[in-house]
């Protein structure tokens, strides 16, 4: 039983959610109400997706881990480098499997995840060790990719960009606030992130410009009357991030950057809630 959990904790399910919410916001913009029965074998397939992600990234992470976060099953040797590939790879293949179940477009947008998250930590690729490149393969993963995962499931309706281009500048935002957390073994293995390319205070920097544009697009959306004014009520979201994230400027031991992190993602999966029940009254 113990052994199920280390394979439980490999896949960090607590990234879940947010794909989740994010599959439903594109599913409730592309016909305006809740989707039929057909989510739940997306919401299954994209779980998936990010269980293979985080465990293939698990492997690669193993020398940051180490320094960062000695408990995650691979440091701390409770599940071995072999294990995590074959465990990955067995549910990238259910992924793919339980996507081709409901239509090719949505097969080619889990299979399309699929590649992108591997690319993430493939050696020689590693995405992340690349400036910018793993800040926007991770936020284009759970921004874009999820929220048209949620439009495929009816893609005789048109595509919702605008709400996907505002959760896209939104999401680069907590990409790069997570960085944070591992800037210690990140620098130590020459991982390119925003923290250790920038520094810390203009990282934080970046983090407050993303999160300023996107709902300054937001706002432009309203007055375009893209969006109704009742989705103004998301600005309620925009003082509470900031007063989360500007906590990294005095405090930044691990335990507090955890925190932050954390809060970042209950915030960001109330808002994409918040923003599905104002899409369905």
């Amino acid at each position: 039983m113990s052994k199920i959990s280390h394979f439980f904790h490999l896949i960090v399910p607590q990234y879940i959610p947010m794909a989740l919410t994010s599959l439903l916001v594109g599913a409730v913009f592309s016909i305006s109400s809740l989707p039929d029965w057909r989510f739940w074998i997306a919401a299954f397939s994209l779980s998936c997706i990010v269980g293979g992600f985080n465990s293939f990234n698990a492997i690669a992470d193993k020398e940051i881990d180490r320094i960062n976060k000695p408990y995650r099953p691979i440091p701390s040797k409770k599940i071995t480098e072999r294990e995590a590939l074959l465990f990955a790879a067995l549910l990238y293949f259910v992924a793919l499997f339980s996507a081709f179940l409901i239509n090719l477009v949505f097969f080619v947008i889990i299979f399309i995840s699929t590649l992108l998250t591997i690319a993430y930590s493939y050696p020689g690729l590693d995405l992340k060790k690349r400036f910018f490149f793993g800040t926007l393969s991770v936020t284009f993963f759970y921004a874009v990719l999820c929220p048209l995962a949620g439009w495929a499931l009816y893609p005789l309706e048109e595509i919702p960009l605008s709400i996907i281009f505002f959760l896209f500048f939104f999401g680069l935002s907590l990409a790069i606030s997570k960085d944070f957390m591992d800037m210690l073994g990140d620098s130590c293995n020459k991982a390119n992130t925003f923290p250790v390319r920038l520094g810390y205070n203009q990282s934080i920097g970046f983090v407050f410009l993303f999160l300023t544009f996107s709902f300054g697009f937001l706002i432009f959306l309203v007055s375009q009357k893209i969006l109704r004014s009742e989705y103004l009520f998301i600005l309620i979201f925009f003082p509470l991030l900031i007063l989360n994230i500007n906590i990294l400027r005095r405090k930044t031991i691990l335990f507090t950057k955890n925190n932050v992190f954390g809060r970042t993602i209950i915030l960001i999966i109330i808002l994409e809630l918040t923003l599905i029940l104002l899409e369905i009254t």
